[in-house]
């Protein structure tokens, strides 16, 4: 599975997002396009969120300035608001995320060694 296709898994539904999405999960409270543009040319700015997807317009053009008709993957989106979480609840899905991953490998180890009798020990033998 590639990074895309887990990321997808992991924030389910459309895959692109447009600014409006931005503006409900982040909870700007400021109307007009205008306002909303230069709080998301912000965002990236200064606290990385993620950019826009480019845009295609009329006359063949390739557009990648922010506009109310911008797109976002919405996993990349997803993935960015994550890091705003509460400490406490980004310990505990940090130490769920490290119990998955510990299982993971003790999985992956397992299939690595092939399965073999105990050798029982020479004292313990004779």
């Amino acid at each position: 599975m590639s990074v895309m296709e887990a990321l997808l898994v992991r924030h389910p539904g459309e895959p692109t997002v447009g600014i409006w999405f931005i503006k409900r999960m982040t909870g700007h409270a400021r109307k007009g396009d205008a306002s909303l543009v230069r709080y998301v040319e912000g965002l990236i700015a200064k606290h990385g969120f993620p950019p826009p997807l480019p845009l295609f317009r009329n006359g063949g053009t390739i557009q990648t300035d922010i506009s109310a008709d911008s797109r976002w993957l919405r996993a990349a989106v997803m993935e960015w608001l994550e890091g705003f979480l509460p400490p406490s609840t980004t310990a505990a899905l940090s130490q769920d995320q490290q119990q998955d991953a510990a299982e993971a490998l003790d999985a992956a180890a397992a299939r690595l060694v092939p399965r073999v009798a105990p050798v029982a020990n020479a004292r313990e033998a004779a």
